[in-house]
């Protein structure tokens, strides 16, 4: 370019999937809306085709080809809606990690304290950033769970 206005260059960064939220003890006993929410916190799409949610037992979700996060967007993923049609989440404490093969991408052992409470989910805290740590949702927000908004509601 032969001009001499101004420019600027931005670098986005690379795409980082982080679990935003979880909700093991579901209101009740119907464990189909226990779910687990990803947020792409990064600045470009992930696709997670393949990619795999993980308990100590072993593979609970996978996710079909052309899954993409995009850059700020939530993914949730239900107990009802998982691939192997359950997440298995404890009321007691438990790991939960989203892996690429056998690296991890994202991974989160909670304990019982966090999940003791009927209907409520916990949350990272500044909510949807990779190095916040997971508070009850109701610290956040008068809500019990937000899957797939921002714990006030709003959109990602």
């Amino acid at each position: 370019d032969t001009s001499d206005g101004v420019f600027t260059i931005t670098s986005s960064g690379p795409g980082e999937v982080i679990i935003n939220e979880i909700l093991a003890n579901e209101a009740g006993s119907d464990t189909d809306t226990e779910f687990v929410e990803l947020v792409n916190v990064g600045g470009t799409s992930v696709d997670l085709s393949g990619l795999k949610l993980w308990d100590k037992s072993g593979a609970r979700h996978t996710f079909p080809s052309g899954t993409v996060l995009l850059p700020g967007q939530a993914l949730v993923v239900y107990g009802s809606t998982a691939s192997t049609g359950t997440l298995s989440l404890t009321n007691t404490g438990h790991t939960f990690a989203l892996k690429n093969g056998k690296k991890t991408v994202s991974s989160y052992a909670y304990s019982g304290s966090l999940a003791g409470v009927d209907g409520v989910s916990m949350n990272r805290s500044p909510d949807a950033t990779a190095n916040g740590t997971f508070v009850l949702h109701t610290s956040l927000s008068s809500q019990g769970a937000s899957p797939g908004t921002r714990a006030d509601g709003s959109a990602f």
